[in-house]
């Protein structure tokens, strides 16, 4: 079976059992090994359109067919001659070009370029490569790189067909059954019939690193979006699923599958699904867990011959399903269901709750659509000053993160608090010497922070004549007690003195708040030993 994580538009072989290749453009990759004529499939980048490979009307002939997703009605077909029928094909990344890479009747194996629009030709050349069986196209469609039945890749420079470079993967005669392309297009995995995958460094053509499975021989192939693991069907009975992490080339699980043989394998577009379809009719559907490689359902999906092919939707919502029988019947199956998140912010305080499923960033973005079958985990982040003080609806508790399940629409708020800056202020009372004045306030505070007073005078230029402050770790009563000068006593000797009083807390963490009053003290001459009480007004 092969698989790639390079649009592929079509393949086709002659071997003991039938080879599919297939790809969702950007995010998924698919493949397929079918039992007798094998068959093709892709999605355009956009998902508006799906490019299979069908059996034609007579001996050694190749048609590909160009379906509306929107109404599973073909649009356009390209009828080739080919010989043995071996062969693979490719997608630009932005779609509109094709390349077919196929055996022409008595004649050596040829790359044809193909605008997608209409699947008119508009260019062939002769290849070297024996009988290509995997490709890969590079993140920027400048190259090719084919893998062929002696387990050598060949680079072909598409703007002109030519081939460029050549890489011998192994000693020994080895058939390349998959294809696989990190995102950033730096390395590509190519599995083979001894059951091992090779990682080649693209820039210089290089085999960097080498992964055994455990049986003898790979038949599809996914990579994650990510570009960190590569998931691999490997065979034969009973198949299996393995994970291979890319970067040391290690394999790092593996778990049996349901059905014997696979014709196909896609992958979600966030990497948590993959979609593998059996090579009978009719055909299982699996949806296997990449995190822990397990099955989770599995349904039978008719079609119109034994095996086939299988897309998926840009958005993961449906996989296509079909044969290489003729005008096949195509199959639409819903994979998940969307459903709605909305994340509001409540409280006096700021903050903001992003998702680390990409999505939610309120902030600006606080509504968003996910899969049933997806979790989205959402973190809150207080602001300056503020605190996070708990969550309601779907999510509840105190702790800054909240994993929800998307089986259903959903809803959270988060709230934001500042600390609490509300007080109370008893009576300013005043305690008049022979050399001074001294005014305190009794303040009622929630928590811990800073108390402050300051005392101003009705004198023409206003002017600060005392202040104090005094720093508390709890909430309590306390009092504050500013001293006026000499001077201030001096002139209450004269006549009434008019004062304002600004009492201040100022929360740990949280903003300040005042009150002030007006405190008007009454003439109090040098030789009176009693403070006198306010008049306050």
């Amino acid at each position: 079976m092969l698989a790639y994580d390079g649009p592929t538009l079509f393949a086709k072989r002659t071997l003991p059992m039938r080879r599919i290749i297939l790809l969702a453009i950007g995010l998924t990759v698919a493949a397929a090994t079918l039992g007798g004529c094998k068959s093709t499939a892709l999605m355009a980048p956009g998902g508006d359109f799906i490019y299979y490979e069908a059996d034609a009307p007579l001996a050694n002939e190749l048609t590909v067919r160009k379906v509306s997703v929107a109404t599973l009605e073909e649009t356009a077909s390209l009828t080739m001659s080919v010989g043995s029928g071996e062969g693979t094909g490719l997608l630009s990344p932005d779609g509109s070009l094709g390349y077919i890479i196929s055996k022409e009747t008595y004649s050596p194996m040829t790359i044809s370029k193909v605008a997608t629009a209409d699947l008119r030709q508009l260019d062939q050349a002769e290849l070297t490569v024996i009988s290509a069986s995997a490709a890969v196209i590079s993140p920027d469609g400048a190259f090719a790189y084919l893998g062929d039945s002696t387990g050598t890749v060949t680079e072909v420079r598409l703007a002109d067909l030519v081939e460029t470079r050549y890489l011998a993967t192994g000693t020994d005669p080895i058939l390349i059954h998959t294809a696989t392309i990190a995102p950033d297009g730096v390395y590509a995995y190519f599995g083979t019939s001894l059951g091992t995958v090779v990682k080649v460094r693209l820039a210089d053509l290089a085999v960097v690193g080498r992964a055994t499975l455990p049986a003898q021989s790979t038949s599809t192939a996914v990579i994650s979006p990510d570009g960190h693991y590569g998931y691999y069907t490997n065979g034969p009975a009973p198949t299996l699923i393995v994970k291979v992490r890319l970067a040391d080339m290690a394999v790092i699980g593996d778990e049996p599958l349901s059905i014997d043989a696979v014709a196909s394998t896609v992958i979600s577009p966030d990497g948590q699904y993959a979609y593998v379809m059996g090579n009978a009719n009719p055909a299982a559907l699996l949806t296997v867990r990449l995190a822990d490689l397990k099955e989770t359902r599995s349904e039978l999906v008719a079609l119109d011959g034994n095996g086939g092919w299988s897309v998926i939707a840009p958005d993961g919502q449906f996989a296509y399903l079909g044969s290489g029988n003729g005008v096949s019947i195509i199959k639409q199956v819903r994979l998940a269901s969307p459903h709605g998140l909305t994340v509001s912010k409540g409280g006096n305080g700021s903050g903001t709750v992003s998702s680390t499923t990409p999505g939610i960033d309120c902030g600006s973005a606080c509504t968003r659509s996910y899969l049933d079958y997806q979790s989205v985990t959402l973190t809150a982040t207080a602001g300056t000053r503020s605190t996070f003080t708990g969550w309601s609806g779907a999510c509840t508790g105190t702790a800054p993160t909240c994993t929800l399940a998307m089986s259903e629409a959903r809803s959270a708020t988060a709230t934001f608090s500042l600390p609490d800056n509300t007080f109370t202020a008893g009576r300013t009372r005043a305690a008049i010497s022979r050399t001074g004045i001294a005014l305190s306030t009794t303040l009622t505070v929630p928590g811990g922070g800073t108390l402050r007073q300051s005392v101003t005078g009705r004198a023409r230029a206003r002017a600060t004549l005392c202040s104090t402050k005094r720093s508390v770790q709890r909430a309590g009563t306390y009092t504050v007690t500013c001293l006026l000068s000499a001077k201030s006593r001096a002139a209450l000797s004269r006549g009434a003195v008019w004062l304002t009083v600004a009492t201040t807390f100022a929360p740990t963490g949280g903003r300040a708040r005042t009150t002030s009053r007006t405190v008007i003290l009454p003439r109090t001459p040098l030789a009176t030993p009693r403070p006198a009480p306010p008049v306050t007004g």
